[in-house]
């Protein structure tokens, strides 16, 4: 048999991997001091309506029911408000936000 005569691609594709592990970790996210000052707040939204989170009076995000979001933050002390269709709300005042944390705000029905 021949074989032995056909061209080896191995090391092209192993050349052609370590090219995309190169690219791959040029194209990765910067590094955390980039993001210092940042942090996430979530909205669990355990209630049967789609609630938006309101962050210091700003629209920050939906959360349909039964789901999460999340969006990103200053560090700092907040104000989360959780705001129903009809108009009625849930807030927690003096939210304490880290650098690199999440802080996650539950609602459900009951809150209501």
């Amino acid at each position: 048999m021949e074989f032995d005569r056909l061209p080896v691609r191995r090391p092209v594709m192993r050349r052609g991997l370590a090219g995309l592990a190169v690219a791959m970790a040029m194209a990765s996210p910067a590094p955390a001091t980039a993001q210092e000052g940042w942090g996430q707040i979530m909205l669990n939204n355990q209630s049967t309506e789609t609630a938006d989170l309101f962050v210091n009076g700003e629209y920050a995000c939906r959360a349909l029911a039964g789901l999460n979001c999340t969006t990103q933050v200053r560090v700092g002390v907040h104000t989360l408000t959780a705001r129903w269709p009809d108009g009625q709300t849930s807030t927690a005042t003096g939210v304490e936000l880290e650098r690199g944390r999440t802080r996650t705000m539950t609602i459900q029905d009951s809150y209501r």
